[in-house]
């Protein structure tokens, strides 16, 4: 069916486990829901829960989650 994990191999590629894509030292809940675009930009963050990508970091990406601001693009 497809299935890499189901057959024995590697798993599908998921961004929000990829260690570059997320400050390694960050106690920020912001990053639960969502990563970095394209790192080493810092800039744009991807959100996890509907693929939007909000520019200003992760400050603007938690007013996305809120619902508040105007920064997402996409």
């Amino acid at each position: 069916d497809g299935n890499a994990a189901a057959d024995g191999g590697e798993p599908p590629y998921d961004p929000m486990k990829d260690p570059t894509r997320k400050p390694q030292r960050s106690n920020d809940p912001g990053w639960n829901y969502g990563y970095w675009s394209e790192p080493p930009n810092q800039d744009l963050v991807v959100c996890a829960l509907c693929g939007k990508i909000t520019s200003g970091g992760i400050k603007r990406h938690k007013e996305h989650l809120a619902g508040v601001g105007g920064d997402a693009i996409g």
